[in-house]
Formats: C-alpha cells, sequence, structure tokens
C-alpha cells in the first residue's frame, strides 16, 4: 500500500488500531462476563432478591481516538445499581443480621450499596460474606488479563491489519 502523506499513514495504522482495540475490548468483556456468570453460578442466596444489576453494570466504553492510538475500557458502572430493594429471609421474619423481626421476613435494606456491592464480589464474597464457590468478578480476570492480555492485543492488532512480531 502506498501513502501519498505521513498524515495518511499515520491515519490508516490508527484505523487498524482502533480496530485491534474494539476487537480485543470485546474478548476481554467476555472474560469478565464468564466470571460475573460463574461468581452468579457459584451461591443461590437465601437473604435477598437476586435483581442481575450487577451482572447487567459490566459495560464497554467506545473505543476513543488518542491522536497516535487507541483506548476503550471494560468496567463495572456503579451506577447502575440501585440496593434499596427488598430483602428477604427464607428462615422466617427476623434479620440474621440485624435481629429485627418482620411478620413476612421482608426487610428493606438501607445499608448496602453500590460500592459495598462491587468491592465485596471483586473480591468473591457475596453480600460481604464467603459464601458460594469464591469466584471473583474482578480479582480473577485480571489474573487471566495480566496473563493474557497483552498477547490478545497483539493478535486483534494482527487481525486488523498491523504486521506485529
Amino acid at each position: 500500500m502506498d501513502f501519498s502523506s505521513t498524515a495518511e499513514f499515520q491515519a490508516y495504522v490508527v484505523s487498524k488500531i482502533m480496530i485491534g482495540v474494539q476487537r480485543a475490548q470485546e474478548q476481554f468483556y467476555h472474560i469478565i462476563d464468564q466470571f460475573v456468570r460463574e461468581y452468579y453460578a457459584g451461591y443461590d442466596p437465601i437473604v435477598y432478591e437476586r435483581t442481575y444489576q450487577l451482572y447487567r453494570s459490566l459495560v464497554r466504553s467506545d473505543v476513543r481516538s488518542t491522536g497516535m492510538g487507541a483506548e476503550a475500557e471494560v468496567y463495572f458502572d456503579a451506577s447502575q445499581l440501585n440496593y434499596s430493594i427488598k430483602t428477604f429471609f427464607r428462615n422466617g421474619g427476623m434479620n440474621p443480621f440485624t435481629g429485627a423481626v418482620s411478620p413476612s421476613g421482608v426487610f428493606v435494606n438501607n445499608g448496602w450499596d453500590a460500592q459495598a456491592t462491587l468491592e465485596s464480589a471483586a473480591h468473591g464474597l457475596h453480600g460481604g460474606l464467603a459464601v458460594g464457590d469464591g469466584t471473583s468478578i474482578w480479582d480473577d480476570p485480571l489474573d487471566v488479563l495480566h496473563a493474557e492480555g497483552y498477547e490478545i492485543l497483539k493478535q486483534r492488532l494482527r487481525e486488523a491489519g498491523l504486521p506485529l512480531k
């Protein structure tokens, strides 16, 4: 391929980088998503209604040009989490954490927020407790991404048309 200017060459390279970064971002998202699925499968809650807000809060940013490159993010969007919901207890009307009593066993959860949820789940805890299989939604996928992320990005950039070694 021939280029008539440095600017034309740079635009071509950046366009390929944008494609490669988008494809890598998609693969990174799927790696994290798999751990989130395992997290949900690893525990059947008995003290709260499962809303899947945490699952749906895993998002991807748009791929953005940085001038001579590109960037993209995969993250949990805390603004999508609202845990002022009803909490119920299968064991009857007493909240084992607070000792409060409700004939229906339903309580309004005022003390657990989005940040607490994200921090707990990031390390494999459910509601702050070590229950289930302990799959974390952040620590575990980061181990994979630290080990494989560079190669994934390199491969996606190659597939986009950049001749990387």
